[in-house]
């Protein structure tokens, strides 16, 4: 009982990880483009406050 509840544990744990690891990379993408999208934007904003 003990060890078949350990071997769940361990599965849920391991998909959970998984998940956590996938939503962290997906996440890093869309700060990536999001960003990428919106630094030109900005440096034409800072460049435009400047003069």
């Amino acid at each position: 009982m003990v060890s078949e509840y350990g071997q769940i544990l361990m599965v849920c744990i391991r998909i959970r990880k998984y998940v956590l690891d996938s939503w962290g990379v997906c996440l890093g993408f869309m700060v990536g483009i999001i960003g990428g999208l919106c630094l030109p934007f900005k440096r034409e904003y800072d460049l435009g406050f400047m003069v």
